[in-house]
């Protein structure tokens, strides 16, 4: 006999995959700034080495 399972299994799925969403959302949302500023970073180091002018 095969088991279906029953609502609550299928809750647990559910929310095993929505927790999942939400830490691969936060990962990429913190990927995403860290990558920012530290591209801001080295462009404004750059450029201040290069032409001598102080970068924003």
């Amino acid at each position: 006999m095969v088991s279906t399972g029953t609502a609550f299994d299928v809750l647990k799925i559910f929310g095993f995959l929505a927790t999942l969403g939400l830490i691969s959302w936060v990962w990429v949302e913190v990927a995403s700034r860290t990558h920012y500023e530290i591209t801001h970073r080295i462009r404004k180091e750059v450029r201040e080495v290069v032409v001598g002018v102080p970068f924003g």
